[in-house]
């Protein structure tokens, strides 16, 4: 993943597990990140903590702490409609593993285009990369 998003010129933070996100936003005994998510690509079979339970958990933090919300994409080898049947509206959007660059691409630039803060320049980035090929 890591490189199909520097390919897209895309500043990535990756976690390893749901523990390290939640940590992020400052649950538990951690002060929180100065640095909140945009868009978050949420893998299904986290160690510790699942995709499912850390969505939650993260939600409940942008209710009730007022942190700003997230774009919140499922990344999985389950099947979508499984993935929507558990998640029950968690999630925007939904990556099939093995993730494609072009699917990636298109994914994140409908997220940029439906976010109003993103920067023109970040549009035309992945819009730019449409020519980009498959490997």
């Amino acid at each position: 993943m890591g490189v199909l998003l520097k390919r897209l010129g895309i500043e990535a933070t990756f976690l390893t597990c749901g523990r390290h996100v939640l940590a992020h936003y400052g649950f538990g005994t951690t002060p929180p990140s100065e640095q909140p998510f945009d868009v978050m690509l949420i893998d299904l079979m986290m160690p510790h903590m699942d995709g499912f339970a850390t969505c939650e958990k993260v939600r409940w933090l942008e209710t009730n702490a007022r942190i700003s919300p997230c774009y919140k994409i499922a990344v999985s080898s389950l099947d979508q409609s499984h993935v929507e049947s558990l998640g029950d509206g968690l999630f925007k959007s939904f990556l099939q593993k093995p993730v494609r660059f072009d699917v990636l691409r298109d994914s994140l630039l409908e997220v940029a285009n439906a976010m109003s803060d993103v920067s023109a320049d970040t549009k035309s980035q992945l819009s730019m990369n449409r020519s980009t090929e498959c490997e």
